[in-house]
């Protein structure tokens, strides 16, 4: 079954409100595997967003340097 992302969202808010999983998926319908998946892949998007998008500032400007010097 799929399920719609504000489904997602909805239950995963649950859970960081403070709910135990076994709670949550008891009153929503679904099953542990499927909250765990979905808790995996929230992480793993974090991950990314982090990864690829860090802020310009926080990258050391030497480094910033060095790539323009090894380009030229």
């Amino acid at each position: 079954m799929t399920y719609g992302i504000d489904f997602r969202k909805c239950v995963i808010a649950y859970v960081q409100s403070g709910h135990t999983k076994k709670e949550t998926c008891d009153l929503f319908g679904i099953g542990t595997d499927t909250l765990h998946r979905w808790e995996k892949q929230l992480d793993e998007l974090a991950l990314v967003k982090r990864h690829y998008f860090l802020p310009l500032p926080l990258i050391p400007l030497n480094l910033i340097q060095l790539n323009d010097s090894w380009l030229a």
